[in-house]
């Protein structure tokens, strides 16, 4: 047998084992790789389907070469962080470690790592995201609890509950109240008209979920706020027409009875796709709204009746 025909072979054995060996408990699946958080919580990912990495973890790491091409990839046994949490973006990964810090890696082009930089190389090493000038990991000074990446865009929440969002802000996806700046390379809190920031209507925020050019949240009185583009209804605040884009959390049916809820249920879960948004109430109902032209909306599409939005819950 050749020598590419030995190294393939052995890679697709190693790559066996170490699934085998490890019992993958969350499982990512990107077009250039696939990622994995152990039993062990170790942060692996598998580069082009050959073999099985572990992060390393280091606070800056430029490299001139693409992430799946790079061949500064790690050996297993040199991982030295645990993570708890990972959130897989278009061209970038976020993930919270066992000390509640929050690292990225990937695509900056728009600053959606969160370290104060636009760049054009890629970071193959998981970096802390920069707070108070610093990499220290945090969110205004805090550890962070939940993180969720879009596109182009990432938002997570610290310990007190405040949400922040960076990276790309076309169309106002950011929640920062302004569309004037595309790229913030720098975790910024949303605005709340109603409260000094990172609230939504005063609130703590409970959950949070990046879409492609959109984002929604849910606050702790279970209502769900939705914000950036709205070219197919994703944000779902407006009965009547759709309008094309909210720059600060807007609530979900502000123009019906909803009022944030589902059917007069809270808002326990949600999550955004490209152009559609899901959200589960408390009653444990499902409804859809958004762009359905592939049938992603399946039977929980919400409709309007008389200019009012009504869900279909299921």
């Amino acid at each position: 047998m050749s020598n590419h025909g030995n190294k393939f072979l052995w890679n697709l054995l190693l790559t066996i084992f170490f699934v085998i060996i490890f019992s993958p408990t969350l499982l990512l699946a990107g077009m250039a790789n696939e990622l994995v958080i152990s039993s062990s919580n170790k942060l692996l990912y598998k580069n082009h389907g050959e073999k099985w990495y572990n992060i390393k973890v280091s606070y800056r790491n430029y490299i001139h070469n693409n992430f799946q091409n790079s061949n500064n990839s790690i050996p297993l046994s040199n991982a030295i962080n645990n993570y708890k949490q990972v959130s897989g973006g278009l061209y970038h990964i976020c993930a919270i470690d066992d000390n509640d810090k929050l690292w990225c890696w990937g695509r900056n082009n728009y600053g959606q790592l969160g370290i104060d930089s636009i760049d054009t190389t890629n970071f193959i090493s998981p970096t802390l995201i920069k707070d108070n000038n610093e990499f220290s990991g945090t969110l205004g000074g805090y550890n962070i609890i939940s993180v969720s990446t879009g596109s182009y865009h990432t938002c997570a929440i610290n310990t007190q509950k405040k949400l922040y969002c960076w990276g790309y802000n076309g169309e106002g996806r950011l929640g920062i109240g302004s569309d004037s700046t595309y790229e913030v390379a720098v975790p910024t809190l949303i605005n709340d008209p109603g409260g000094s920031g990172g609230t939504l209507n005063e609130k703590d925020v409970l959950s949070v979920s990046a879409g492609g050019e959109h984002t929604c949240a849910i606050n702790s009185e279970n209502k769900l706020y939705c914000w950036g583009n709205n070219n197919y209804g994703q944000v779902g605040s407006d009965a009547i027409t759709i309008q094309n884009y909210y720059i600060t959390p807007t609530i979900v049916g502000s123009n019906s009875p909803q009022d944030g809820k589902i059917h007069s249920f809270g808002v326990i879960a949600v999550s955004t796709g490209l152009n559609h948004t899901c959200a589960i109430s408390s009653d444990n109902k499902l409804s859809c709204w958004g762009k359905n032209s592939n049938g992603e909306l399946g039977p929980y599409e919400l409709k309007y009746v008389s200019g009012v939005m009504m869900f279909e819950s299921y």
